[in-house]
């Protein structure tokens, strides 16, 4: 049933009157004369409003033939970029079946994902794309029936409540200190990577993070019948200031983070073991990463161990020669700083 009635105007108030009102005349008769208005009409349409997702000026076509329905956005302004998509659900057979399919590119992140998921921790230009089908008579049996792929990119924006770059910095800080988390944020120029989806399993397996100073791999699983993660990353700070098309492989040192938990109450830990298991593969290439990115440390001759000191805080007074009980073994601090 298409109801109407919320696309018409109210109806006037001689219409709702009792007191006054006189019954038209019947037969031939000729009712009380009324003026046609003089208002103007106005039959812009600016948009589209489903839920809270705003579609700006867009092409659209619907067909409905033999119980099945194609709505075709042959193109659609969305939060700033331009995109099309077509949504066929087939209600023709015993259990319903959808398809979508749809490319995007240059929208703004933030506002689209807050009004479609509520989802604010994320900024950025974003081009993606997506193709998937589902069939099911719930919305639940829908999305465990899900299955397609697709890529998403975002370009110079921010991942807002957590600062990768300060876990690898400071991992007790970056994890202990409840207050910091309030402001904490990550920048990036690239931020991107591609997905398939099985009976409801989002697997990424190729994400990729490249910000001025650091970098950030990831892969994991996303389970949307139970609205659950099951994520690692791998922040890595590097000698290189390139962030947008730079090097994905640079050299530098990791401490993976693994991002868990249901879809309201994320958590963020760091994979400890993971983070000295790298460093005890390779500690030269470790330490002397640590000592590119130490402002008048690279190329000055000093050794790893004395930029570890100057990476560690409290780990070296930073001038003159110190005694051995004032000057802490800076991998003993690393250690500690582990926990381990």
């Amino acid at each position: 049933m298409l109801d109407l009635n919320p696309y018409l105007p109210p109806e006037t108030a001689e219409a709702g009157k009792t007191g006054d009102a006189k019954p038209a005349p019947s037969g031939g008769g000729q009712a009380a004369s009324q003026e046609w208005s003089d208002d103007p009409i106005d039959l812009s349409v600016a948009g589209i409003l489903v839920r809270r997702i705003k579609v700006g000026q867009s092409d659209l076509a619907v067909r409905l033939r033999d119980g099945v329905l194609v709505t075709e956005l042959k193109k659609m302004a969305l939060y700033g970029g331009n995109g099309t998509a077509r949504l066929t659900a087939n209600g023709a057979g015993a259990v319903p079946r959808i398809a979508l399919d749809f490319d995007l590119s240059k929208f703004q992140a933030n506002p689209f994902l807050k009004d479609a998921a509520d989802f604010e921790r994320l900024e950025g230009t974003a081009n993606a794309d997506l193709k998937v089908t589902a069939q099911g008579r719930s919305q639940r049996k829908l999305v465990g029936a899900l299955n397609g792929g697709g890529k998403v990119t975002f370009l110079d924006g921010a991942i807002r409540g957590i600062n990768l770059a300060a876990m690898v910095r400071n991992v007790a800080s970056a994890f202990l200190d409840p207050k910091a988390r309030e402001t904490q944020k990550t920048d990036f120029a690239e931020l991107g990577g591609t997905y398939v989806i099985r009976n409801g399993i989002l697997t990424n397996s190729d994400l990729l993070l490249k910000s001025p100073l650091l970098r950030l791999t990831g892969k994991g699983t996303v389970d949307l019948p139970k609205k659950f993660v099951n994520y690692r990353i791998e922040p890595k700070l590097v000698a290189s200031t390139s962030g947008q098309g730079g090097s994905a492989g640079a050299a530098g040192i990791k401490v993976p983070v693994i991002v868990s938990g249901p879809f309201h109450d994320l958590s963020y830990k760091p994979d400890l073991a993971g983070a000295l298991g790298g460093i005890a593969d390779a500690p030269g290439k470790a330490l002397e990463s640590i000592k590119e990115m130490i402002p008048g440390k690279s190329g000055s001759g000093g050794s790893p161990l004395d930029a570890l000191k100057k990476a560690i805080p409290g780990s070296s007074s930073g001038s003159g020669s110190s005694s051995p009980s004032s000057d802490p073994d800076p991998v003993k601090t690393l250690k500690g700083l582990f926990g381990r």
